[in-house]
């Protein structure tokens, strides 16, 4: 049969975290079983980005100079360099991820079919898509964890159209006219379509290679937020703002601990949910009549959000959060330095009874 490639190209906030994170750490017990998951880093995304010289989405920053410009070149010839090392070291089966990928160009896409196709036998494309009321509220989410906007200006910019509503179901049309119809394998992203719920199950059936699914680690890469907790982290992007836009480090370690706060899962409100998917209809429609995947939301379309507390009490809890994280920061380096010099002058079994030397008070808040 010959060499096989398979590319993981997502889409966005489909799972692709947390199948990257089981390649990765299997690598090497992948490897022993003839699949070779190529060494680029844990996501592909940045290498192919920079090889077919596609921005990054956070970038609006262009190369202005010529020397930034053969900088540019001279590492995506690098990179190009390092994709068929590593693609020159698959024996059976390649796997090649990245959520990005999508949403190349065709020219993109096409620089991709180039560097492999000298090195495999056969090339397929792995897509799971994701019915489109989930896939923005999960959007939604990623942007207030990143911090990029606040909760209002996502939802007013989803009402208003200028928000993309349907996720990148058309970009497969790229894919095909580059790889052959042939080639696609697209999977819906529903836990009810998966073997036992489970996603790296059903992309190991996918690829042919089910019994290697099993001793694969699972584990949840991408944090998801609740209701309260979006509010909490959104007040404090505001807060922030108010700061003409400066985010205290205060601000940074509270951010992180407001994530992992337990609560209703988030939904965006029923009006948005409602646009969102009447924006979506024709292209669901298109998805199945060419392709044959449902992505039709299933069960309840617009589950009761969970009552929102006031706007008042969550702006007053967060500064008051936030201004008691600074304090505790400010206030552990002196005590710190003040219990170091006390336990210096302890006689030593006394020394050993107070134990080994650390800060004394809360523990910091870390992004563990």
């Amino acid at each position: 049969m010959g060499k096989t490639l398979f590319i993981h190209i997502g889409m966005p906030k489909a799972g692709s975290t947390t199948l990257q994170f089981a390649l990765r750490s299997q690598r090497d017990l992948l490897a022993a079983a003839g699949v070779y998951y190529l060494r680029l880093g844990e996501c592909h995304n940045e290498i192919f980005r920079t090889f077919c010289g596609a921005p990054h989405p956070r970038s609006d920053i262009p190369a202005t100079t010529a020397i930034e410009l053969q900088g540019l070149k001279r590492t995506a010839e690098a990179y190009g360099g390092r994709i068929v090392e590593e693609a020159r070291k698959v024996e059976d089966v390649g796997i090649v991820s990245g959520e990005a990928l999508i949403s190349f160009t065709r020219e993109q896409v096409e620089m991709i079919r180039d560097v492999f196709r000298p090195h495999f036998d056969r090339i397929a494309i792995v897509a799971y898509l994701r019915e489109p009321l989930s896939w923005a509220s999960s959007r939604t989410q990623q942007k207030i964890k990143n911090g990029a906007d606040t909760l209002e200006r996502i939802i007013a910019s989803i009402d208003q159209e200028q928000s993309p509503l349907v996720p990148p179901y058309r970009a497969i049309r790229i894919w095909e006219d580059v790889f052959g119809r042939d080639a696609l394998i697209l999977r819906p992203f529903a836990r009810e379509a998966f073997p036992n719920g489970d996603l790296i199950a059903d992309f190991f059936a996918a690829i042919g290679r089910p019994e290697l699914a099993e001793p694969l680690p699972r584990q949840d890469k991408n944090l998801t937020l609740s209701q309260e907790a979006v509010q909490l982290v959104d007040a404090l992007k505001r807060l922030d703002e108010a700061r003409n836009g400066k985010q205290s480090p205060a601000s940074r370690r509270l951010r992180y601990a407001l994530m992992r706060l337990p609560g209703e899962r988030f939904s965006l409100p029923r009006a948005t949910l409602e646009r969102v998917q009447a924006r979506a209809e024709p292209e669901i429609a298109w998805l199945k009549e060419n392709y044959g995947v449902d992505v039709q939301p299933r069960g309840p379309r617009y589950p009761d959000a969970p009552l929102a507390w006031q706007s008042d009490t969550v702006d007053a809890l967060v500064e008051r959060l936030e201004r008691a994280v600074g304090e505790t920061r400010r206030a552990s380096g002196p005590l710190s330095r003040l219990w170091g010099w006390l336990r210096a002058r302890l006689p030593r079994p006394l020394r050993r009874a107070a134990g080994p030397r650390s800060k004394p008070g809360p523990t910091p808040i870390s992004d563990d």
